[in-house]
């Protein structure tokens, strides 16, 4: 009977210290306790041999599976975390091994995939309900160290008796044992441990290929925010030039972008690490927000240079950081589509340019009403309907190949920043002082393009670390291996090797000269064509011909982007024959032609309105035959226009059958068939060389230097504004001398980007 009571009092002590002291000291001792106490007890069945196998994860994590004579196997898994394979915290235990075998012995397994602690245990008590303990025991250990907090962790007895809560862990991410270090003996790792070691990365599961709803969204919330976009970039110059004069407006379009410079590559960084929605929805609401500013400056009496120059800073920012969102997510969303949506992206972005401007000629409604109203429209499309549409169709899932890295404390962020570009930083503060000197917004300017030109992204896309590597680079480095193991050929390995370089310059090359192409295009567009409407037309009908001008720019832009764009076959009703999607396009394209011309160049002319359909469609046959080659090679043709209304407007009996305004919409016409083809050019040259997770950083950059070179232009436009007299059109002979220049680079731009096409001219459609 003694024996029975020592026996007894040892199982017992065994069950408090597995229950009381978890860990895995505690199954070592109860191993060499339950060695000594195996056997038969009077009167209650004892089972010989269990075995317990815990694989013990970092984040105290278990799984337990029970296998009891006469039950079926049972496997829990509470921790998602190490469901897979991961790094474990591995503590050997003196093993303890029963003797009495037994065929129908059950096991008790904790075993995660993973190395584990492995003892043997004392025998189990087989009752006549079997579930009720094994159940018991299991909940029990199921529960072991979930409890984070020192207040919330409670042994595995006081949580089966009381149903303590139990805290989720603060961090589900696996932490592993620095070289050289072993884990604490607890199951959980202590807060040292947590502190010290470097969490795993997570990737994030990849997105669909191709995000159907997010692309509808974005197309349907795109059109509301471009149409109120038409609304206050036509009423902008009408409500600044009237309060600060045409040179100060010049000097306002100037410092605008300067925000959007300075913050080019951060708002791409970001791109780069927030969801589409989470980014989208912030440069929308924060535009809604800044778009009330001018309404607001108005209201209050205050506006002046320096209101409206914050204005201009603000809405220049946050219109950079909504193009390069937006540029970066398109290849996102559309996947295996890229191409296709960007194509129909810009077909959808003028065709609502060329609608609304040069058909019905929204900018009347500019000019019978107050121009602030724009902005209070703006504002409420994009914070009350553009917000909603985004926040519940855009995925929040972030980009592939983000990482969460350590926070670092603002302070010591800051300091880390002025250590590295102080000399930046003391540079642009000059520049600004200058301004008060010089009235001359070109020294910021280009103290910001500097501070840019020596940022790390920057350095990273000079050296060609972001690129997408193409498959003759590959051959490229093999034929110079092969060259210089051999020692032969030294005009080919000379030629190779530069041939390797422009592949490894190829994306900073591109943004130079799409750089190029907006400040000779830009500042024309949205500085010297307000000034020529207001020349032409005074105060009455100035905003009309200003959108009337701008939408002939962008009808150009539609009859060659009609001609780039892929889409489906498109099925006709009642019929069983299908009709290319582009032909439907190209054949809007004409009806728009024909309703411009009918009713704005020859009102009332079905023969002219007919023309217009004939020009129109050979004008497509002749660009359709143009490849991106081409279109970038050509793009001075379109630039070269300029020279037309600048002879009918200094020397009227040179054209008599000519007016200015005539010769303006044909110069649109044939400039915007060339710059935006090949906009689109360099836009889709980036995103396909640029790899998929750096896609923001390149983007942004490229929009810091599209930012700072439009200020240069319009900072130039301004001082040539204010030197002039009269301003019109000795101003128009500069901007046609430039573009003899600019046409003559982008001629042998092409050389200088690998991987377009070798021809100018693409196969017939």
């Amino acid at each position: 009977m003694k024996r029975t009571w020592s026996r007894l009092a040892a199982a017992g002590l065994c069950a408090c210290i597995i229950l009381l002291s978890p860990g895995p000291q505690a199954w070592a001792a109860a191993a060499a306790i339950s060695a000594k106490t195996a056997g038969s007890v009077a009167g209650v069945p004892v089972v010989p041999s269990a075995g317990i196998t815990a694989g013990l994860g970092a984040s105290s994590g278990l799984r337990l599976q029970l296998q009891p004579a006469g039950l079926g196997q049972t496997s829990l898994s509470k921790i998602p975390a190490l469901s897979g394979p991961g790094p474990v915290a591995v503590v050997a235990a003196p093993a303890a091994r029963l003797e009495a075998p037994s065929p129908k012995a059950p096991a008790v397994s904790l075993s995660p995939e993973g190395t584990a602690v492995s003892v043997l245990t004392a025998a189990l008590p087989q009752t006549a309900a079997p579930e009720g303990s094994l159940q018991g025991l299991q909940n029990g250990v199921e529960t072991l160290q979930k409890a984070e907090a020192p207040a919330a962790k409670q042994s595995i007895l006081s949580r089966l008796f009381t149903g303590g809560r139990i805290c989720a862990p603060a961090d589900d991410t696996l932490q592993a044992p620095a070289p050289g270090q072993t884990s604490s003996s607890s199951l959980a790792p202590s807060r040292a441990e947590a502190k010290t070691a470097a969490p795993v990365p997570t990737v994030p599961a990849a997105a669909p290929d191709f995000n159907k709803k997010a692309v509808i969204a974005l197309f349907v919330t795109r059109t509301l925010s471009i149409a109120s976009f038409i609304l206050t970039s036509i009423a902008f110059p009408f409500v600044a030039a009237p309060a600060v004069g045409w040179a100060l407006y010049g000097t306002l379009m100037a410092l605008g972008p300067l925000a959007a410079i300075a913050t080019g590559p951060l708002n791409g960084s970001l791109a780069d690490k927030l969801s589409a929605r989470n980014s989208m929805v912030i440069n929308v609401g924060l535009r809604a927000i800044l778009t009330l500013a001018l309404p607001a400056f108005t209201y209050f009496g205050i506006l002046n240079f320096w209101t409206l120059l914050l204005s201009s800073v603000a809405n220049g920012w946050v219109l950079s950081s909504t193009m390069t969102t937006e540029n970066a997510y398109i290849r996102r969303l559309a996947g295996r589509h890229q191409a296709t949506v960007t194509a129909l992206s810009q077909v959808h972005y003028v065709g609502l340019q060329v609608l609304l401007g040069l058909i019905v000629g929204i900018g009347s409604f500019i000019d019978k009403g107050n121009p602030i109203t724009a902005f209070l429209i703006s504002a409420l499309v994009h914070g009350l309907i553009i917000t909603p549409i985004l926040w519940f169709t855009m995925p929040n899932d972030k980009p592939q190949g983000a990482v969460k890295k350590a926070a670092v404390k603002l302070v010591d962020a800051a300091r880390g920043f002025f250590k590295q570009y102080w000399k930046e930083a003391l540079l642009v503060t000059g520049a600004v002082g200058a301004y008060f000197l010089l009235h001359s917004p070109l020294p910021i300017a280009g103290a910001l393009f500097f501070w840019v030109l020596r940022s790390k992204t920057v350095r990273d896309l000079r050296a060609g670390l972001l690129r997408e590597k193409a498959a003759r680079e590959a051959e490229i480095a093999a034929r110079v291996a092969e060259l210089e193991k051999s020692g032969g050929a030294p005009v080919e390995l000379a030629a190779l090797k530069a041939e390797a370089k422009r592949y490894e310059k190829r994306q900073f090359r591109a943004i130079l000269y799409s750089s190029l192409q907006a400040v000779l295009t830009y500042p024309f567009q949205n500085f010297a064509l307000p000034l020529i409407a207001a020349t032409l037309m005074g105060a009455a009908g100035k905003a009309l011909l200003l959108g009337q001008l701008t939408g002939a720019v962008f009808f150009g832009n539609l009859i060659s982007n009609s001609t780039q764009v892929s889409l489906p076959d498109i099925s006709i009703p009642f019929t069983a024959k299908k009709v290319p999607g582009q032909r439907l396009v190209q054949a809007a394209v004409l009806g728009l032609g024909a309703v411009w011309v009918g009713t704005s160049l020859v009102p009332g002319s079905l023969i002219a309105a007919a023309a217009a359909v004939a020009v129109g469609a050979a004008a497509m046959w002749a660009v359709g035959h143009l490849s991106p080659r081409g279109w970038i090679k050509f793009l001075g043709v379109g630039l070269l226009a300029i020279w037309l209304p600048y002879l009918v407007w200094a020397a009227p009996g040179l054209l008599p059958f000519l007016s200015v305004q005539k010769a303006l919409f044909l110069t649109m016409l044939v400039y915007g068939m060339f710059t935006g083809p090949a906009a689109v050019s360099f836009n889709n040259y980036m995103q396909s060389n640029t790899r998929k997770q750096d896609l923001g950083k390149v983007f942004g950059t490229s929009s810091s230097f599209f930012n700072t070179f439009n200020s240069l232009g319009y900072g130039l436009l301004s001082m040539a504004a204010g030197l002039l007299n009269p301003v019109l059109p000795p101003l128009l002979l500069g901007i046609a001398s430039a573009y003899v220049a600019g046409a003559a680079l982008f001629w042998r731009a092409p050389r200088h980007m690998p991987g377009l096409p070798e021809s100018s001219y693409s196969e017939k459609k």
